[in-house]
């Protein structure tokens, strides 16, 4: 992590003033500190380092006193003493989950702040341990932690030299958030584990980002009552396709669908140069499977034919 500091003037505290005194109150407390710490006013057997900090509070004073003695210069003051909303609460949370993103991705932080030392904004931590060692169940803990001594040994992530020169590693996760992982999200709508299940995918998609990997994980997310989890989920995730089987449904003895045995339907997709993915829901693809081909295709021609009939 870098930091640049730059140490504010808080103009007020200079004075000795609350920040909602009236123009004759500062003019008061600057005329009386002025004369204190004047040059001139000072007994000729002061030691250096005294003379030296008196000049240094003579200058603080006189700059304290021309920006907030004029009407302008105090007003503009004022208003940059007031951080992007009025009580200064939101704006910093939005940036510190700016920055705990980049820490648990691995990446490096440049962090500048007039009001605070950036050192204190963020403090450096172990971040996959404070987060497997609390509200995971012992089946997410010990699969993130075979998953990092993976990408470690075999050199995923640049630690130590790979087998194979640019080599991927391709993770498969089937059924997370099931009984068998020792979640409940699937029993229940008020779980115990459902922060469990975030905070799996959060540390997870840390580790992907910061190594040669990628993963693909299934859900069964008919049996989630919980819908606020499948939010959180979705928004965790890069890519989100949603698969609508024919088997057990109307359709699947529908002439028209006869081709087909499901339909795909595509919840988000990244976009190139944009923290946001695209979550339009596609509705017009359909998927097959002869053998062991999986087929996905347009079903314009099943839209088309459905406008005919209705002819």
């Amino acid at each position: 992590m870098m930091a640049f500091e730059q140490n504010p003037k808080d103009w007020y505290s200079i004075l000795g003033a609350d920040p909602s005194a009236n123009v004759s109150d500062l003019k008061q407390k600057y005329q009386r500190l002025i004369l204190m710490y004047h040059p001139d006013k000072q007994s000729a057997d002061v030691p250096a380092g005294s003379a030296e900090e008196c000049i240094r509070k003579f200058i603080e004073v006189d700059q304290a006193w021309k920006i907030l003695g004029n009407e302008e210069t105090k007003k503009e003051y004022d208003l940059q003493r007031r951080e992007e909303d009025k009580y200064n609460i939101y704006s910093p949370l939005l940036f510190k989950y700016f920055l705990a993103e980049g820490t648990i991705s691995g990446h490096m932080l440049l962090i500048a702040s007039a009001k605070e030392d950036p050192a204190n904004i963020l403090q450096p931590t172990d971040v996959f341990e404070l987060l497997t060692s609390s509200s995971l169940t012992p089946g997410y803990a010990a699969l993130l932690q075979f998953i990092r001594n993976i990408i470690y040994e075999e050199g995923f992530d640049g630690s130590n030299p790979q087998k194979k020169q640019k080599n991927i590693l391709r993770l498969g996760i089937q059924n997370l958030g099931s009984p068998l992982w020792g979640d409940d999200i699937c029993c229940t709508e008020d779980c115990d584990n459902s922060h469990g299940l975030t905070k799996f995918l959060y540390v997870l998609r840390g580790l992907l980002r910061t190594s040669l990997s990628v993963c693909v994980i299934t859900m069964p997310t008919h049996l989630i009552q919980n819908k606020a989890v499948i939010a959180r989920v979705t928004h965790l995730a890069d890519t989100v396709i949603g698969l609508e089987s024919f088997i057990g449904s109307e359709r699947e003895t529908n002439p028209l669908y006869k081709d087909y045995h499901g339909l795909i339907h595509i919840r988000q997709i990244p976009r190139l140069n944009n923290l946001i993915c695209d979550e339009s829901d596609v509705k017009d693809l359909a998927f097959k499977l002869k053998r062991k081909l999986f087929t996905i295709e347009v079903r314009e021609l099943l839209c088309f034919s459905l406008q005919s009939r209705g002819k």
